[in-house]
């Protein structure tokens, strides 16, 4: 090609490395997340403003890395803006950290699950998730053992039940039966001082039953 032609392209903006023009808006697209967010956690479905892929970009650095497919400065200039390299493992850390806080706030791990954290992790909802991966096996023996360690309820149908009964067998200590008025409530709140025999728990029914008759249950409120 003549040097003529060539600067004639030039003069267009003719992008002769595309693969660098990428890199380049990928790398300043991603500089800029990180600069508004001071972290590199994007969906993978995050368009910004102007229209470039920053998610699925880098989705692809990933798999480039993966790979080994990725050049050792390219590696080095998304790892200094901490770019999530095992989005998997970033979000067990995530959810064994707030975890942790919760715990420490409040003694227990029975969290609520719609409960989101100050800082928005949806605390509730990892859990859930932990608990049905650990039901099909895909939860290995270490992070099973890790979420012990930090006292996770693996059924919290049955913690609750649990908690009733326990309210319900102190109320009948106390009052002599188990015939509340409708509007009783325990000191810390508690509402509900009959457990509901139909409550979906991995118990069966009828032990529920026998040991709601076993307090002196009765079929109505006093």
């Amino acid at each position: 090609m003549t040097p003529e032609r060539i600067a004639e392209l030039d003069g267009l903006g003719m992008v002769w490395e595309p693969v660098d023009a990428l890199w380049d808006q990928g790398i300043a697209a991603a500089r800029e997340y990180f600069s508004e967010n001071g972290h590199l956690d994007v969906p993978r479905s995050f368009v910004a403003e102007n229209g470039f892929k920053l998610g699925q970009w880098l989705g692809w650095r990933r798999m480039d890395w993966r790979n080994s497919r990725l050049p050792s400065e390219r590696y080095a200039a998304l790892t200094a803006i901490r770019m999530i390299w095992d989005p998997h493992e970033y979000d067990w850390q995530r959810g064994v950290a707030a975890a942790q806080v919760f715990r420490k706030a409040t003694g227990h791990l029975e969290v609520p699950s719609g409960y989101v954290t100050a800082r928005g992790f949806r605390l509730g909802r990892w859990l859930e998730r932990q608990r049905g991966w650990a039901r099909t096996g895909k939860l290995d023996r270490g992070r099973i053992a890790e979420l012990d360690g930090l006292g996770i309820v693996w059924n919290p149908r049955d913690a609750e039940w649990a908690h009733n009964i326990e309210v319900a067998r102190a109320y009948r200590e106390a009052k002599g039966h188990l015939r509340p008025k409708a509007t009783y409530a325990t000191p810390d709140g508690f509402t509900s001082v009959l457990p509901v025999p139909q409550a979906m728990t991995s118990c069966p029914r009828s032990e529920r039953i026998a040991e709601l008759d076993g307090l002196g249950m009765v079929g109505e409120r006093a």
